[in-house]
């Protein structure tokens, strides 16, 4: 049961962790309050949307989610690898956001919250030590590694093994739509070193970057054994998803 519904807004649950005592949602653009280019439950302060509607958006997320928004334990997001260990309750409201892209948490009491319009959401859990991750990948975070840190990060809180590990690569830009420059090739060439095959290949004469399979991979090679991989494009689905590609910057989160 991948897509849910809850009143008028519609979120996605990944099947690998329906048998796990954790709760997870990939919220779409569908229900909110927002309007114009952000129309739906835009999530973001930072693309100019009103401080009430995102204010509400997020409490119709939490209550759909059933968990309290003062839970919530969120960042700013730097396309970097830098993690924060959550331990209480952090709402972006209180002002004192810092900036990480990867997120884990043990505590019971606390919501992990990204919000993303293109990158790739990857979320962790360990049946062992009863911990969570989360991690924002785009094309940097991606060749930083960021999904693996998120491993590091699990390893040196909670002694975690990532054979141990199940992961979820959530919806985000595809290969088809996903295409690239130089910088993103020159680097991904040089990242992956001839490792992993068919990462950039050529599409109508261009070249594109498959952000799902390179951070599949990565996962692969760090030992997670269980990978769950949604596939569902960003920029395909619009009714769905905010795709900050394909619409031009004036999107939500």
């Amino acid at each position: 049961m991948p897509f849910q519904q809850h009143q008028s807004l519609r979120y996605w649950t990944f099947d690998a962790f329906q048998d796990q005592p954790v709760r997870q949602a990939v919220f779409t653009r569908q229900g909110g309050v927002s309007q114009s280019d952000l129309k739906g439950l835009n999530l973001s302060r930072s693309v100019g949307d009103d401080e009430a509607n995102v204010l509400r958006n997020e409490e119709l997320a939490f209550e759909a989610f059933g968990r309290p928004l003062e839970t919530a334990a969120d960042s700013y997001l730097e396309h970097g690898t830098r993690h924060i260990y959550a331990t209480k309750g952090k709402s972006s409201r209180d002002g004192h956001l810092l900036y990480a892209d990867i997120l884990l948490t043990d505590r019971p009491d606390v919501t992990l919250f990204m919000r993303f319009g293109d990158c790739l959401p990857i979320l962790y859990y360990d049946p062992v030590h009863h911990a969570v991750a989360m991690a924002h990948a785009g094309w940097r975070g991606t060749l930083l590694g960021v999904a693996n840190e998120a491993l590091a990060a699990m390893e040196e809180h909670f002694h975690t093994n990532p054979q141990d590990v199940i992961a979820a690569i959530g919806p985000g830009i595809c290969v088809n739509h996903y295409e690239v420059g130089e910088e993103v090739i020159a680097a991904v060439q040089d990242g992956f070193d001839g490792k992993a095959t068919g990462l950039l290949p050529q599409i109508n004469g261009k070249t594109h970057f498959d952000l799902f399979e390179a951070n599949r991979f990565l996962l692969e090679q760090a030992g997670v054994g269980q990978i769950e991989v949604s596939g569902l494009c960003t920029a395909e689905h619009l009714d769905d998803w905010f795709s900050h590609r394909v619409e031009r910057g004036n999107t939500g989160r």
